[in-house]
């Protein structure tokens, strides 16, 4: 039976209508308590204002957003990429919270090493079976995009579209969506060259 990822987000149309909550933490470690979990107001977070929200749908417009999430090194960068794509979680949406800055990069940093330890659950799907003309269909649906991004991971690596680039180590999408061939070993022009160029000099 063939799953089919039913997914619609939310991003302001304005990358400037977000709201920055103690922007002065973000390159500061958190502060934790004596049994060590970080004490939860008091990192830096960002939530959409609700100015110009527009519906759309995230992972058929970018078929690679889970590689370049994985891409993310710092929190700026989770703020330019929720700014670009919108907030990650409904912490982020308008009159909550703001989505977790230190969090998010933490879950970036897993996707890139590729931390998938037994039993962690990393999304909570909704699932509805659907009669169609050839049988039943199962539609998959997250409830943010953070899930949306891990389903999307997996899915690419069940499938062996997402490939690790034997330079840099860097995840990155394959397959005709992607526009790069299934078997490419290598994420960019350069890092091939910088690859083959270590080779030859070992010679």
């Amino acid at each position: 039976m063939q799953a089919d990822l039913i997914f619609t987000w939310f991003r302001e149309r304005n990358q400037r209508d977000y709201k920055e909550i103690m922007p002065e933490l973000r390159r500061e470690n958190p502060i934790r308590d004596i049994v060590g979990y970080v004490l939860k107001d008091r990192v830096s977070r960002i939530v959409a204002t609700g100015v110009g929200l527009e519906r759309y749908e995230p992972l058929e417009k970018f078929p690679d957003l889970y590689a370049r999430f994985a891409k993310l090194r710092s929190q700026d960068d989770v703020v330019k990429f929720i700014r670009t794509f919108g907030p990650l979680t409904e912490d982020g949406l308008v009159g909550a919270k703001g989505d977790n800055l230190f969090h998010l990069l933490r879950q970036a940093e897993s996707m890139a090493a590729g931390n998938l330890h037994i039993g962690m659950v990393f999304a909570q799907l909704n699932a509805r079976l659907v009669a169609a003309h050839d049988g039943f269909r199962l539609g998959v649906e997250p409830t943010n995009l953070l899930e949306a991004l891990w389903f999307q991971f997996a899915q690419a690596r069940s499938k062996g579209l997402a490939n690790r680039c034997k330079e840099c180590g860097a995840i990155f999408a394959t397959g005709p969506d992607a526009k790069r061939r299934r078997g490419a070993e290598f994420c960019s022009l350069e890092c091939k060259t910088k690859y083959h160029s270590k080779i030859r000099s070992r010679r």
